[in-house]
This record gives C-alpha cells, sequence and structure tokens, in this order.
C-alpha cells in the first residue's frame, strides 16, 4: 500500500479545514496551505506528498503557474500526480492541460473526493 500523504491548497479556510479534518480522520497525511506560495514552501521544506489537491484559484499565482513551479521543484523526477478542484465551468479542460489524474467540481461531496483519493493513492 502507498503511503497516503497529500498536499490541499485551497484558500477557503472553511473548506480547507473541512476536507483536511476528513482527510485525516479517514488516515491521510495531509498538509493544507492556503495559498501557492505557502503550498510550494512545504514542498521545498520536504514534505512529499503521493497526491496534490489543487483549488484552480489560488489567491497568488495561477494554477498553472503552480503545477509548472512543482515540475521544476521535482525536474528531472516525475512529480505528484495532481487532482484539480473549482466549481468553473471549464474544469475538464483545465485538468488537462495541468496533466491531472482526476478532478472535482465545486461543491462536491466527500464520498466522491474519498473514492478519487483512494483510486490514486491506494
Amino acid at each position: 500500500m502507498k503511503q497516503k500523504t497529500l498536499l490541499y491548497v485551497e484558500d477557503n479556510e472553511d473548506l480547507r479545514e473541512l476536507v483536511a479534518g476528513f482527510l485525516e480522520s479517514e488516515g491521510f497525511d495531509v498538509v493544507a496551505a492556503a495559498s501557492g506560495k505557502q503550498a510550494l514552501e512545504s514542498l521545498k521544506s520536504g514534505f512529499a506528498p503521493s497526491l496534490i489537491m489543487l483549488d484552480l484559484n489560488l489567491p497568488d499565482m495561477a494554477a498553472g503557474d503552480f503545477s509548472l513551479a512543482v515540475k521544476n521543484l521535482y525536474f528531472p523526477a516525475p512529480c505528484p500526480p495532481f487532482i484539480i478542484a473549482s466549481g468553473k465551468n471549464d474544469i475538464a479542460e483545465w485538468a488537462i492541460k495541468l496533466g491531472a489524474v482526476g478532478k472535482l467540481r465545486k461543491p462536491f461531496n466527500l464520498d466522491e473526493l474519498q473514492a478519487l483519493l483512494h483510486q490514486h493513492l491506494l
């Protein structure tokens, strides 16, 4: 079984706390970040997630810029896979652009999140 570690990047504090708490109760080791910069600092300080869950609407950088920064940080090794979450209508297009392994349309339910995460972490 893979180690269940996750970097969760979400600027909405209530949603971030709710989802991170749920994931921890499910046995995930979670680092929750409010911004792209904060998430990148976690990666640079040594946190090695199995998966990154990313809100498309980050307050400090575009999701594409964040994705590129993560890929550059890990290069030449492959970076962790991404799951994106958004209420945008073009979420499928963004998933393709970012090379995401999964997508969640906001609002999502926790069962849907759990199934998607287990698919990629177990």
